[in-house]
């Protein structure tokens, strides 16, 4: 399997996960969509993880929130810190739990690919509810554990659902294509 793109592949998987989070971000809002189904961020971040070195996989994770907040509004100059760490720590981890199980792996069969994809998406996905808690303490208060738990997965199950099925076997076409 090949290794992470590089140089300006890197840059422009980089740069088309940015705008298909922010894409995403302004419709999934324009048309209501928000926060009780689904989460238009994590995907291109978890997505990213797959195809990208951790570096620039956390980079995107940063960025999004942060250029979304600076075009649409949305978010909050405010909530857009909190999310930046929240979603810069899913797409390191992603990409790191990623690198660490193909590693020494020349080929990959697609359930492979896809149980490692999955794997990794989890993996990214509970350092960003490690970033959302640590954060979310220091806003609100430590009001326990289930608390956070509760808030991170209840206003968006449907994402996590369709990113655990979706990411890996999109994650594995770009990855292809980016050594061709």
């Amino acid at each position: 399997m090949p290794g992470p793109a590089k140089g300006a592949e890197a840059l422009g998987f980089a740069a088309s996960l940015l705008i298909l989070a922010l894409v995403l971000t302004y419709f999934s809002h324009r048309f209501g969509i928000i926060n009780r189904s689904i989460i238009p961020m994590h995907a291109p971040v978890l997505l990213g993880g797959m195809i990208l070195s951790p570096v620039y996989a956390a980079v995107v994770g940063l960025l999004i929130p942060a250029v979304s907040a600076g075009l649409t509004g949305y978010p909050t100059y405010g909530e857009s810190l909190r999310w930046m760490i929240e979603l810069g720590l899913c797409g390191g981890a992603t990409a790191l739990v990623f690198t660490a199980l193909s590693r020494n792996k020349q080929s990959a069969k697609l359930v492979e690919w896809i149980v490692r994809g999955m794997i990794a998406t989890i993996g990214g996905l509970l350092a960003s509810l490690i970033g959302y808690m640590i954060i979310s303490i220091n806003d609100v208060g430590n009001t326990g554990f289930g608390y956070f738990v509760e808030s991170f997965f209840a206003s968006s199950y449907l994402t996590f659902i369709v990113v655990l099925i979706a990411v890996p076997a999109l994650g594995l076409k770009l990855r292809k294509s980016a050594h061709h």
